[in-house]
């Protein structure tokens, strides 16, 4: 099955225009944080840990494949769709599409934009609703989950990207949602077809994730944690837990995106960046640290990864991830470690809810001690394997019935 797989950050830089033979190309080489900034594929580069999910699972003609964005679409005019999807129907027997906690109430960011980025924004999503009502191949859409409590009302979100979901529920084979609380909302604005399937990145490697071991607990293990090390998330008490955390044992600190916040009192030129092992100015980061807190830095080695496989390399070699952020924690599991989240909003509890991922509020972390939290995490592993095994069967038997051939099956797990 040739398919394009629609995502703009996979860990590489892909072309604008599937019409290419080859659309994506690596990173260039470089040195410093300054080189890195106008080369990032994502500002948040934990997108790459999901976005990159589907197209490791899914079974496809490689030759005939490809990762990009949907070509020939003009943003300003929807009569580009009729070329867009033209093209696709030549060259594609599939499309898919990649979410994330794309499912926002209005006044959450859309009624703050001005007047031609909402345009741009509801052009974008009809463009993309008519692309998927007229594409004759098969359609599939995985990862949509909410950011936070909606109103029970289909007002609640933009009438566009209302109309988009609309068109994917009445053609995709396969409609993937986070979980039960994405789920209930759809199928309650008429979306029957929407299914929880957790986020797809949690499946790009079950044999790791299923033979997850525990982690040291004392002063001995090798700690990673990732949130918002910025002034804002400072004054807003979300570093205290990870702080606290650090104090325990050795523990390193992986970027999303605060790094440029973080460092913005240096001269980025002068920050040296090794973009193959990912690793940061370590004496650069204990110095922006210490003006930040106001006390001597806690963390040892500061990283931020452009590829998944990097990050996962990386997460092989520590013992355990305690964070706020859901795909850092997730590149872990991936790699076969144990993780615990702290969950601060409704996307957290729903994707760690639906998996029995272990996870905290921050309070709770405050209140015990570290080697304790660590221990919890460790008593969750049997919880979590119960449920992932259930979750991954279903996800395997779903992808199935909607005409998907995996890289694996259910007999390679016992399932």
């Amino acid at each position: 099955m040739r398919c394009l797989f629609v995502v703009n950050s996979v860990g590489f830089h892909v072309n604008a225009d599937t019409r290419t033979g080859r659309n994506a190309l690596p990173h260039q080489a470089l040195g410093t944080l300054a080189a890195l900034e106008p080369t990032l594929p994502t500002r948040n580069v934990g997108n790459i840990i999901h976005r990159e999910a589907v197209p490791r699972i899914v079974k496809s003609d490689r030759r005939g494949s490809s990762v990009g964005m949907i070509g020939k679409l003009n943003f300003r005019e929807m009569d580009s769709v009729g070329p867009a999807v033209e093209h696709l129907n030549e060259t594609q027997d599939a499309i898919f599409l990649s979410f994330a906690n794309a499912l926002k109430a209005s006044d959450a960011k859309y009624d703050n934009l001005s007047e031609e980025s909402r345009r741009a924004y509801d052009m974008r999503n009809a463009q993309m609703a008519e692309v998927v009502r007229r594409f004759e191949g098969r359609v599939y859409a995985f990862g949509l989950g909410i950011q936070d409590k909606l109103a029970d009302d289909p007002k609640a979100i933009p009438a566009s990207f209302l109309d988009y979901m609309q068109a994917i529920n009445d053609k995709a084979s396969v409609f993937g949602v986070r979980g039960p609380s994405t789920e209930s909302w759809l199928h309650s604005a008429g979306m029957k077809n929407a299914v929880t399937l957790g986020c797809p990145s949690l499946f790009v490697n079950p044999w790791a994730t299923l033979a997850i071991e525990p982690s040291p607990t004392g002063k001995e293990a090798r700690l990673s944690m990732a949130g918002r090390l910025t002034p804002q998330g400072f004054r807003e008490k979300r570093l205290d837990p990870l702080l606290h955390m650090a104090r325990h044992c050795p523990s390193d600190y992986i970027f999303q995106n605060d790094v440029f916040a973080f460092y913005r009192g240096h001269d980025a030129k002068d920050v040296r960046y090794n973009y193959l092992s990912g690793e940061i100015d370590r004496e650069k980061g204990h110095a922006a640290e210490a003006k930040l807190t106001g006390k001597k830095a806690v963390f040892d080695r500061y990283y931020v990864f452009t590829n998944a496989d990097a990050w996962r390399g990386y997460a092989a070699n520590q013992d355990i991830y305690v964070g706020d952020r859901f795909h850092g924690g997730i590149a872990f599991i991936q790699a076969g470690r144990p993780a615990g989240f702290i969950a601060n909003d409704a996307r957290v509890d729903e994707l760690t809810g639906y998996l029995g991922l272990p996870a905290f509020s921050s309070k709770h972390i405050l209140d015990n001690s570290p080697k304790d939290i660590l221990a919890e995490v460790n008593k969750g592993l049997p919880l979590l394997k119960q449920r992932y095994a259930a979750a991954l069967g279903k996800f395997i038997d779903t992808c199935e019935a909607g005409g998907l051939t995996l890289n694996y099956s259910r007999a390679d797990f016992g399932l």
